[in-house]
């Protein structure tokens, strides 16, 4: 087969219906509002906000956090931390110091780690006391 034919038929195949690029294949064309969003270690989190293309590596342990379950290294799961995060909503930053939770080894700023904190909730009030400040 043609060089030129092969290519003309993998470009057709990767076009929706109605005109444009279809890359994700889920039908819909794609413009800026929905561009294809990538989460390679399935934690929930974009792989944007993970710093994908700077090969941010939060905790120092050789996996770049697009890749790492546990972004920080604080013994709770991206997925845990996460709340909010998916596509172009901002990954949840507790104490408001500008890091994510998934980044911040004191997420919720009182200086006690969250590895010491964990998920557990001490005062039965819904947030987890490495997110709570009366924990």
């Amino acid at each position: 087969m043609n060089r030129s034919i092969l290519a003309l038929i993998l470009a057709l195949a990767a076009c929706s219906p109605g005109g444009g690029t279809n890359p994700d294949r889920d039908g819909g064309v794609e413009s800026d509002a929905d561009t294809p969003r990538r989460d390679a270690d399935g934690d929930g989190i974009d792989d944007s906000w993970e710093g994908r293309d700077l090969g941010t590596d939060t905790d120092g342990d050789g996996t770049p956090d697009y890749l790492d379950s546990d972004s920080d290294g604080d013994g709770i799961p991206d997925s845990v931390e996460r709340t909010t995060g998916g596509g172009t909503t901002p990954p949840t930053d507790s104490d408001g110091d500008g890091t994510p939770d998934f980044q911040d080894t004191d997420s919720d700023g009182n200086g006690m780690l969250d590895v010491v904190e964990g998920t557990n909730d001490a005062d039965g009030d819904g947030i987890p006391d490495y997110r709570d400040l009366d924990d």
